[in-house]
């Protein structure tokens, strides 16, 4: 996953164990990458959450839009 991908580079870079200078940069590229990813994920389910009648109840979503229109 994206998050295991992070965890192994900073895991990396922090244990020195990157040789080379162009490994180290290219190692906190990736962060940067994935971060900004993650980051963007995160953004777009924050906006469907304010933008969306919907409710996540034993791991199911239910739109209550939905919901209200069967009952």
């Amino acid at each position: 996953t994206r998050l295991t991908q992070l965890r192994l580079v900073a895991e990396l870079l922090e244990d020195e164990k990157l040789p080379s200078e162009e490994e180290r940069r290219r190692s906190i590229g990736i962060i940067y990458r994935e971060a900004h990813r993650l980051s963007h994920l995160v953004e777009n389910i924050l906006e469907f959450s304010r933008s969306s009648r919907t409710r996540i109840r034993n791991g199911e979503v239910e739109d209550l839009d939905v919901v209200e229109a069967l009952e």
